[in-house]
């Protein structure tokens, strides 16, 4: 969603994370193996033989009672087939809120530095975002934030359970202009359900672009839902971000002087026809 490089600065924050604890220097010094013909250590460094999202434990807390590690990351392809629950899979408990699409993670370090109580749970589709990200959250935020690497538009129908979560955020989603690359936006019919399955009654939606024609196009699928009240009201856009929690592309936008529309749409009360379906 939010587009930007990862610092040539964070390389090494990144390199500590995969290779469990080691520096990138002292792994790339390692003898080649015989099993990587080409001489690269890339690959032995992101994955030791593992994925990367088993490798990605946190360090120790005493905030889990258990003396277990919060583990911080994970990815799709290496969560099992079916719904998946949350709170058994990914450690989430509530109250919990979601970030979609948080790029290199300034809305992670600032929800957590933010919020007392909770998790949040963030998706991000990008592998190397989700790997930056993760490896500069601290040691407080590492125990109440989840790092999901994978496609939130295949996530979001298999998470469990519904209305687990007071908020969401989706961040400047659906930078695609050509016709052939629409069927990879996320505001789409189907999505819009999902996060209102996702959503406890009362729970809210900030969605924010500096594309005024994705903001109106966005508008209209929330309106055509009927599962959302518009919380901007006649304004149509709020001045401000109402949660003070800020992505890394806001604030770039905000420093260039360039036009933030933001829409916070409320979860209606249930219908009865919704919780037949959901039961």
């Amino acid at each position: 969603m939010e587009s930007a490089e990862i610092p040539a600065a964070a390389a090494g924050d990144v390199a500590m994370l995969c290779t469990g604890g080691q520096s990138a220097a002292s792994r790339l010094d390692a003898p080649r193996t015989p099993a990587d013909p080409r001489g690269k250590a890339a690959r032995v460094l992101c994955t030791g033989g593992q994925s990367a999202a088993s490798r990605l434990d946190a360090p120790r807390t005493p905030a889990d009672p258990r003396g277990k590690a919060a583990r911080v990351l994970f990815d799709e392809i290496d969560l099992p087939p079916g719904l998946v629950d949350v709170r058994e899979r990914l450690g989430c408990s509530r109250p919990a809120d979601l970030d979609v699409g948080f790029g290199k993670g300034l809305s992670l370090r600032e929800w957590a530095a933010a919020r007392t109580d909770g998790t949040l749970l963030g998706i991000e589709k990008r592998r190397g975002f989700a790997l930056y990200a993760a490896a500069r959250l601290d040691a407080p935020a590492r125990a109440r934030v989840r790092v999901l690497r994978g496609d939130f538009r295949a996530l979001a129908p298999r998470l469990r359970p519904d209305g687990f979560f007071r908020a969401c955020s989706i961040n400047f989603p659906d930078p695609w202009w050509k016709r052939r690359h629409q069927k990879r936006q996320v505001i789409c019919p189907a999505m819009v359900d999902e996060i209102a399955r996702l959503l406890e009654p009362g729970g809210e939606l900030l969605l924010q672009t500096d594309v005024v024609d994705r903001a109106e196009r966005f508008r209209e699928s929330f309106a055509a839902s009927g599962l959302f009240d518009d919380a901007a009201g006649p304004t149509r856009y709020l001045p401000a971000n109402p949660t003070g929690v800020r992505s890394d592309r806001e604030v770039r936008c905000e420093r260039e002087g360039l036009v933030v529309y933001r829409l916070v749409f409320r979860r209606l009360p249930v219908r009865p026809s919704e919780a037949c379906r959901g039961a």
